[in-house]
């Protein structure tokens, strides 16, 4: 199953059902709702990692060097002819997370996504990719580990705990939105002046028949019941449903809460609550989105590069400094340290502040105020300088 057909089976359009005289859509928003809100907690955490993950850079190294060759513009740009480089990563981290494995083909100078493949694993010979399918076509051929980038994420039990976990919020869900239904709804009762008599068998299949109608009657939020002769129905008003309304976002919380924790995301983040954010975008990039980029840029490094050319310094790493934006203005007194130390020289800080180069031979000298000079220059006893 893709990412795309695993978020439609939880959203479909309730049908009407019909039984006897009773119209209803009854059941089928329970399980809309059961199944909206696992979709929806794990969903809107996946879609912001992976939003976050396709942001980056990957940055291509020749001898140590940032250079931007046309493997740098395959990664950055353009990966094949019917995706940009942001939707090409974000559906790559999207599938990594939900199904644990990502599956890359290189082939004619473009990159492609698997959909779907089968794995056989060895331990000592490379492992062999087979049924490798993009959309409607199937490559015809089996790919062998070294000819394809194959990353699985570290933590491939998460799905399976997370489904067990939103499972009970699920539940819990389910109860809160049935009590508004109840609440809400229009609903009655039916009084009957006489009942079938004389016939026992009659009679039970009577009682059948109206309880299976009142018991869909009653289930639905909005029906129609056909009523007989020495029949009378009296509606029955709603109860208001507020505190079912606080309930059910409680736990709708809850979930998100949850499934934010499974993939190391900030829980306040994926809710919107703005309190301490600088810490928990620093803490998410930390634990959760360097992680990833790191295992990608390695599995491409590893790909396209023999050890002795990444010892010599050619290699692709990712840079997260487009994720987060930066205030060049409130780090001023940073800058200025970083460039009087000799630490960076001003093109380095302008780049790692977001900027671009100068490209001027004056700002890739290193400077250094005087005192920041050597302690053996410096008279401690005297307080000055050596003359």
């Amino acid at each position: 199953m893709t990412f795309r057909e695993f978020l439609g089976s939880f959203f479909k359009k309730p049908s009407k059902s019909v039984s006897g005289d009773v119209t209803s859509e009854s059941g089928s928003y329970e399980e809309l709702y059961t199944g909206a809100i696992n979709a929806f907690a794990v969903f809107a955490v996946i879609d912001m990692v992976a939003s976050l993950c396709a942001a980056a850079e990957l940055k291509t190294y020749q001898n140590g060097k940032p250079f931007k060759g046309l493997e740098w513009h395959n990664l950055n740009i353009r990966p094949n002819v019917n995706q940009s480089a942001t939707e090409f990563w974000k559906e790559a981290y999207s599938k990594l997370l939900y199904e644990g494995k990502l599956l890359i083909v290189p082939i004619g100078g473009q990159k492609i996504i698997a959909d779907s493949f089968s794995v056989d694993e060895y331990a000592l010979w490379e492992n062999v990719f087979t049924g490798v399918t993009r959309g409607s076509f199937t490559f015809n051929k089996a790919f062998h580990s070294s000819e394809v980038f194959y990353i699985q994420y570290s933590n491939q039990k998460v799905k399976p705990v997370i489904n067990d976990v939103l499972s009970v919020y699920s539940a819990l869900y389910s109860e809160a939105a049935n009590n508004y239904i109840r609440s809400g709804g229009s609903k009655g009762v039916i009084e009957v002046d006489t009942l079938p008599a004389g016939d026992p068998k009659l009679e039970e299949e009577y009682s059948k028949s109206l309880n299976k109608r009142m018991r869909e009657f009653n289930r639905a939020r909005d029906a129609t019941l056909t009523l007989f002769q020495g029949m009378k129905y009296t509606e029955l008003k709603g109860s208001g449903g507020g505190k079912e309304i606080s309930d059910i976002k409680s736990i709708f919380d809850g979930a998100v809460t949850r499934a934010a924790q499974a993939f190391k995301v900030p829980p306040q983040l994926v809710l919107g609550e703005v309190s301490g954010i600088n810490d928990a975008i620093d803490y998410m990039l930390t634990v959760c989105i360097d992680p990833l980029l790191n295992v990608v840029s390695e599995e491409f490094s590893g790909k396209e590069f023999t050890p002795e050319d990444y010892i010599a310094g050619n290699y692709i790493a990712a840079d997260t400094t487009n994720i987060k934006h930066i205030d060049i203005f409130s780090l001023a007194p940073n800058i200025e340290k970083l460039i009087s130390s000799a630490f960076a020289n001003v093109d380095e800080t302008r780049e790692r502040a977001g900027l671009h180069p100068t490209g001027e031979d004056w700002a890739q000298v290193h400077f250094c105020t005087k005192n920041q000079e050597p302690v053996t220059n410096l008279n401690i006893m005297g307080g000055g300088e050596k003359s």
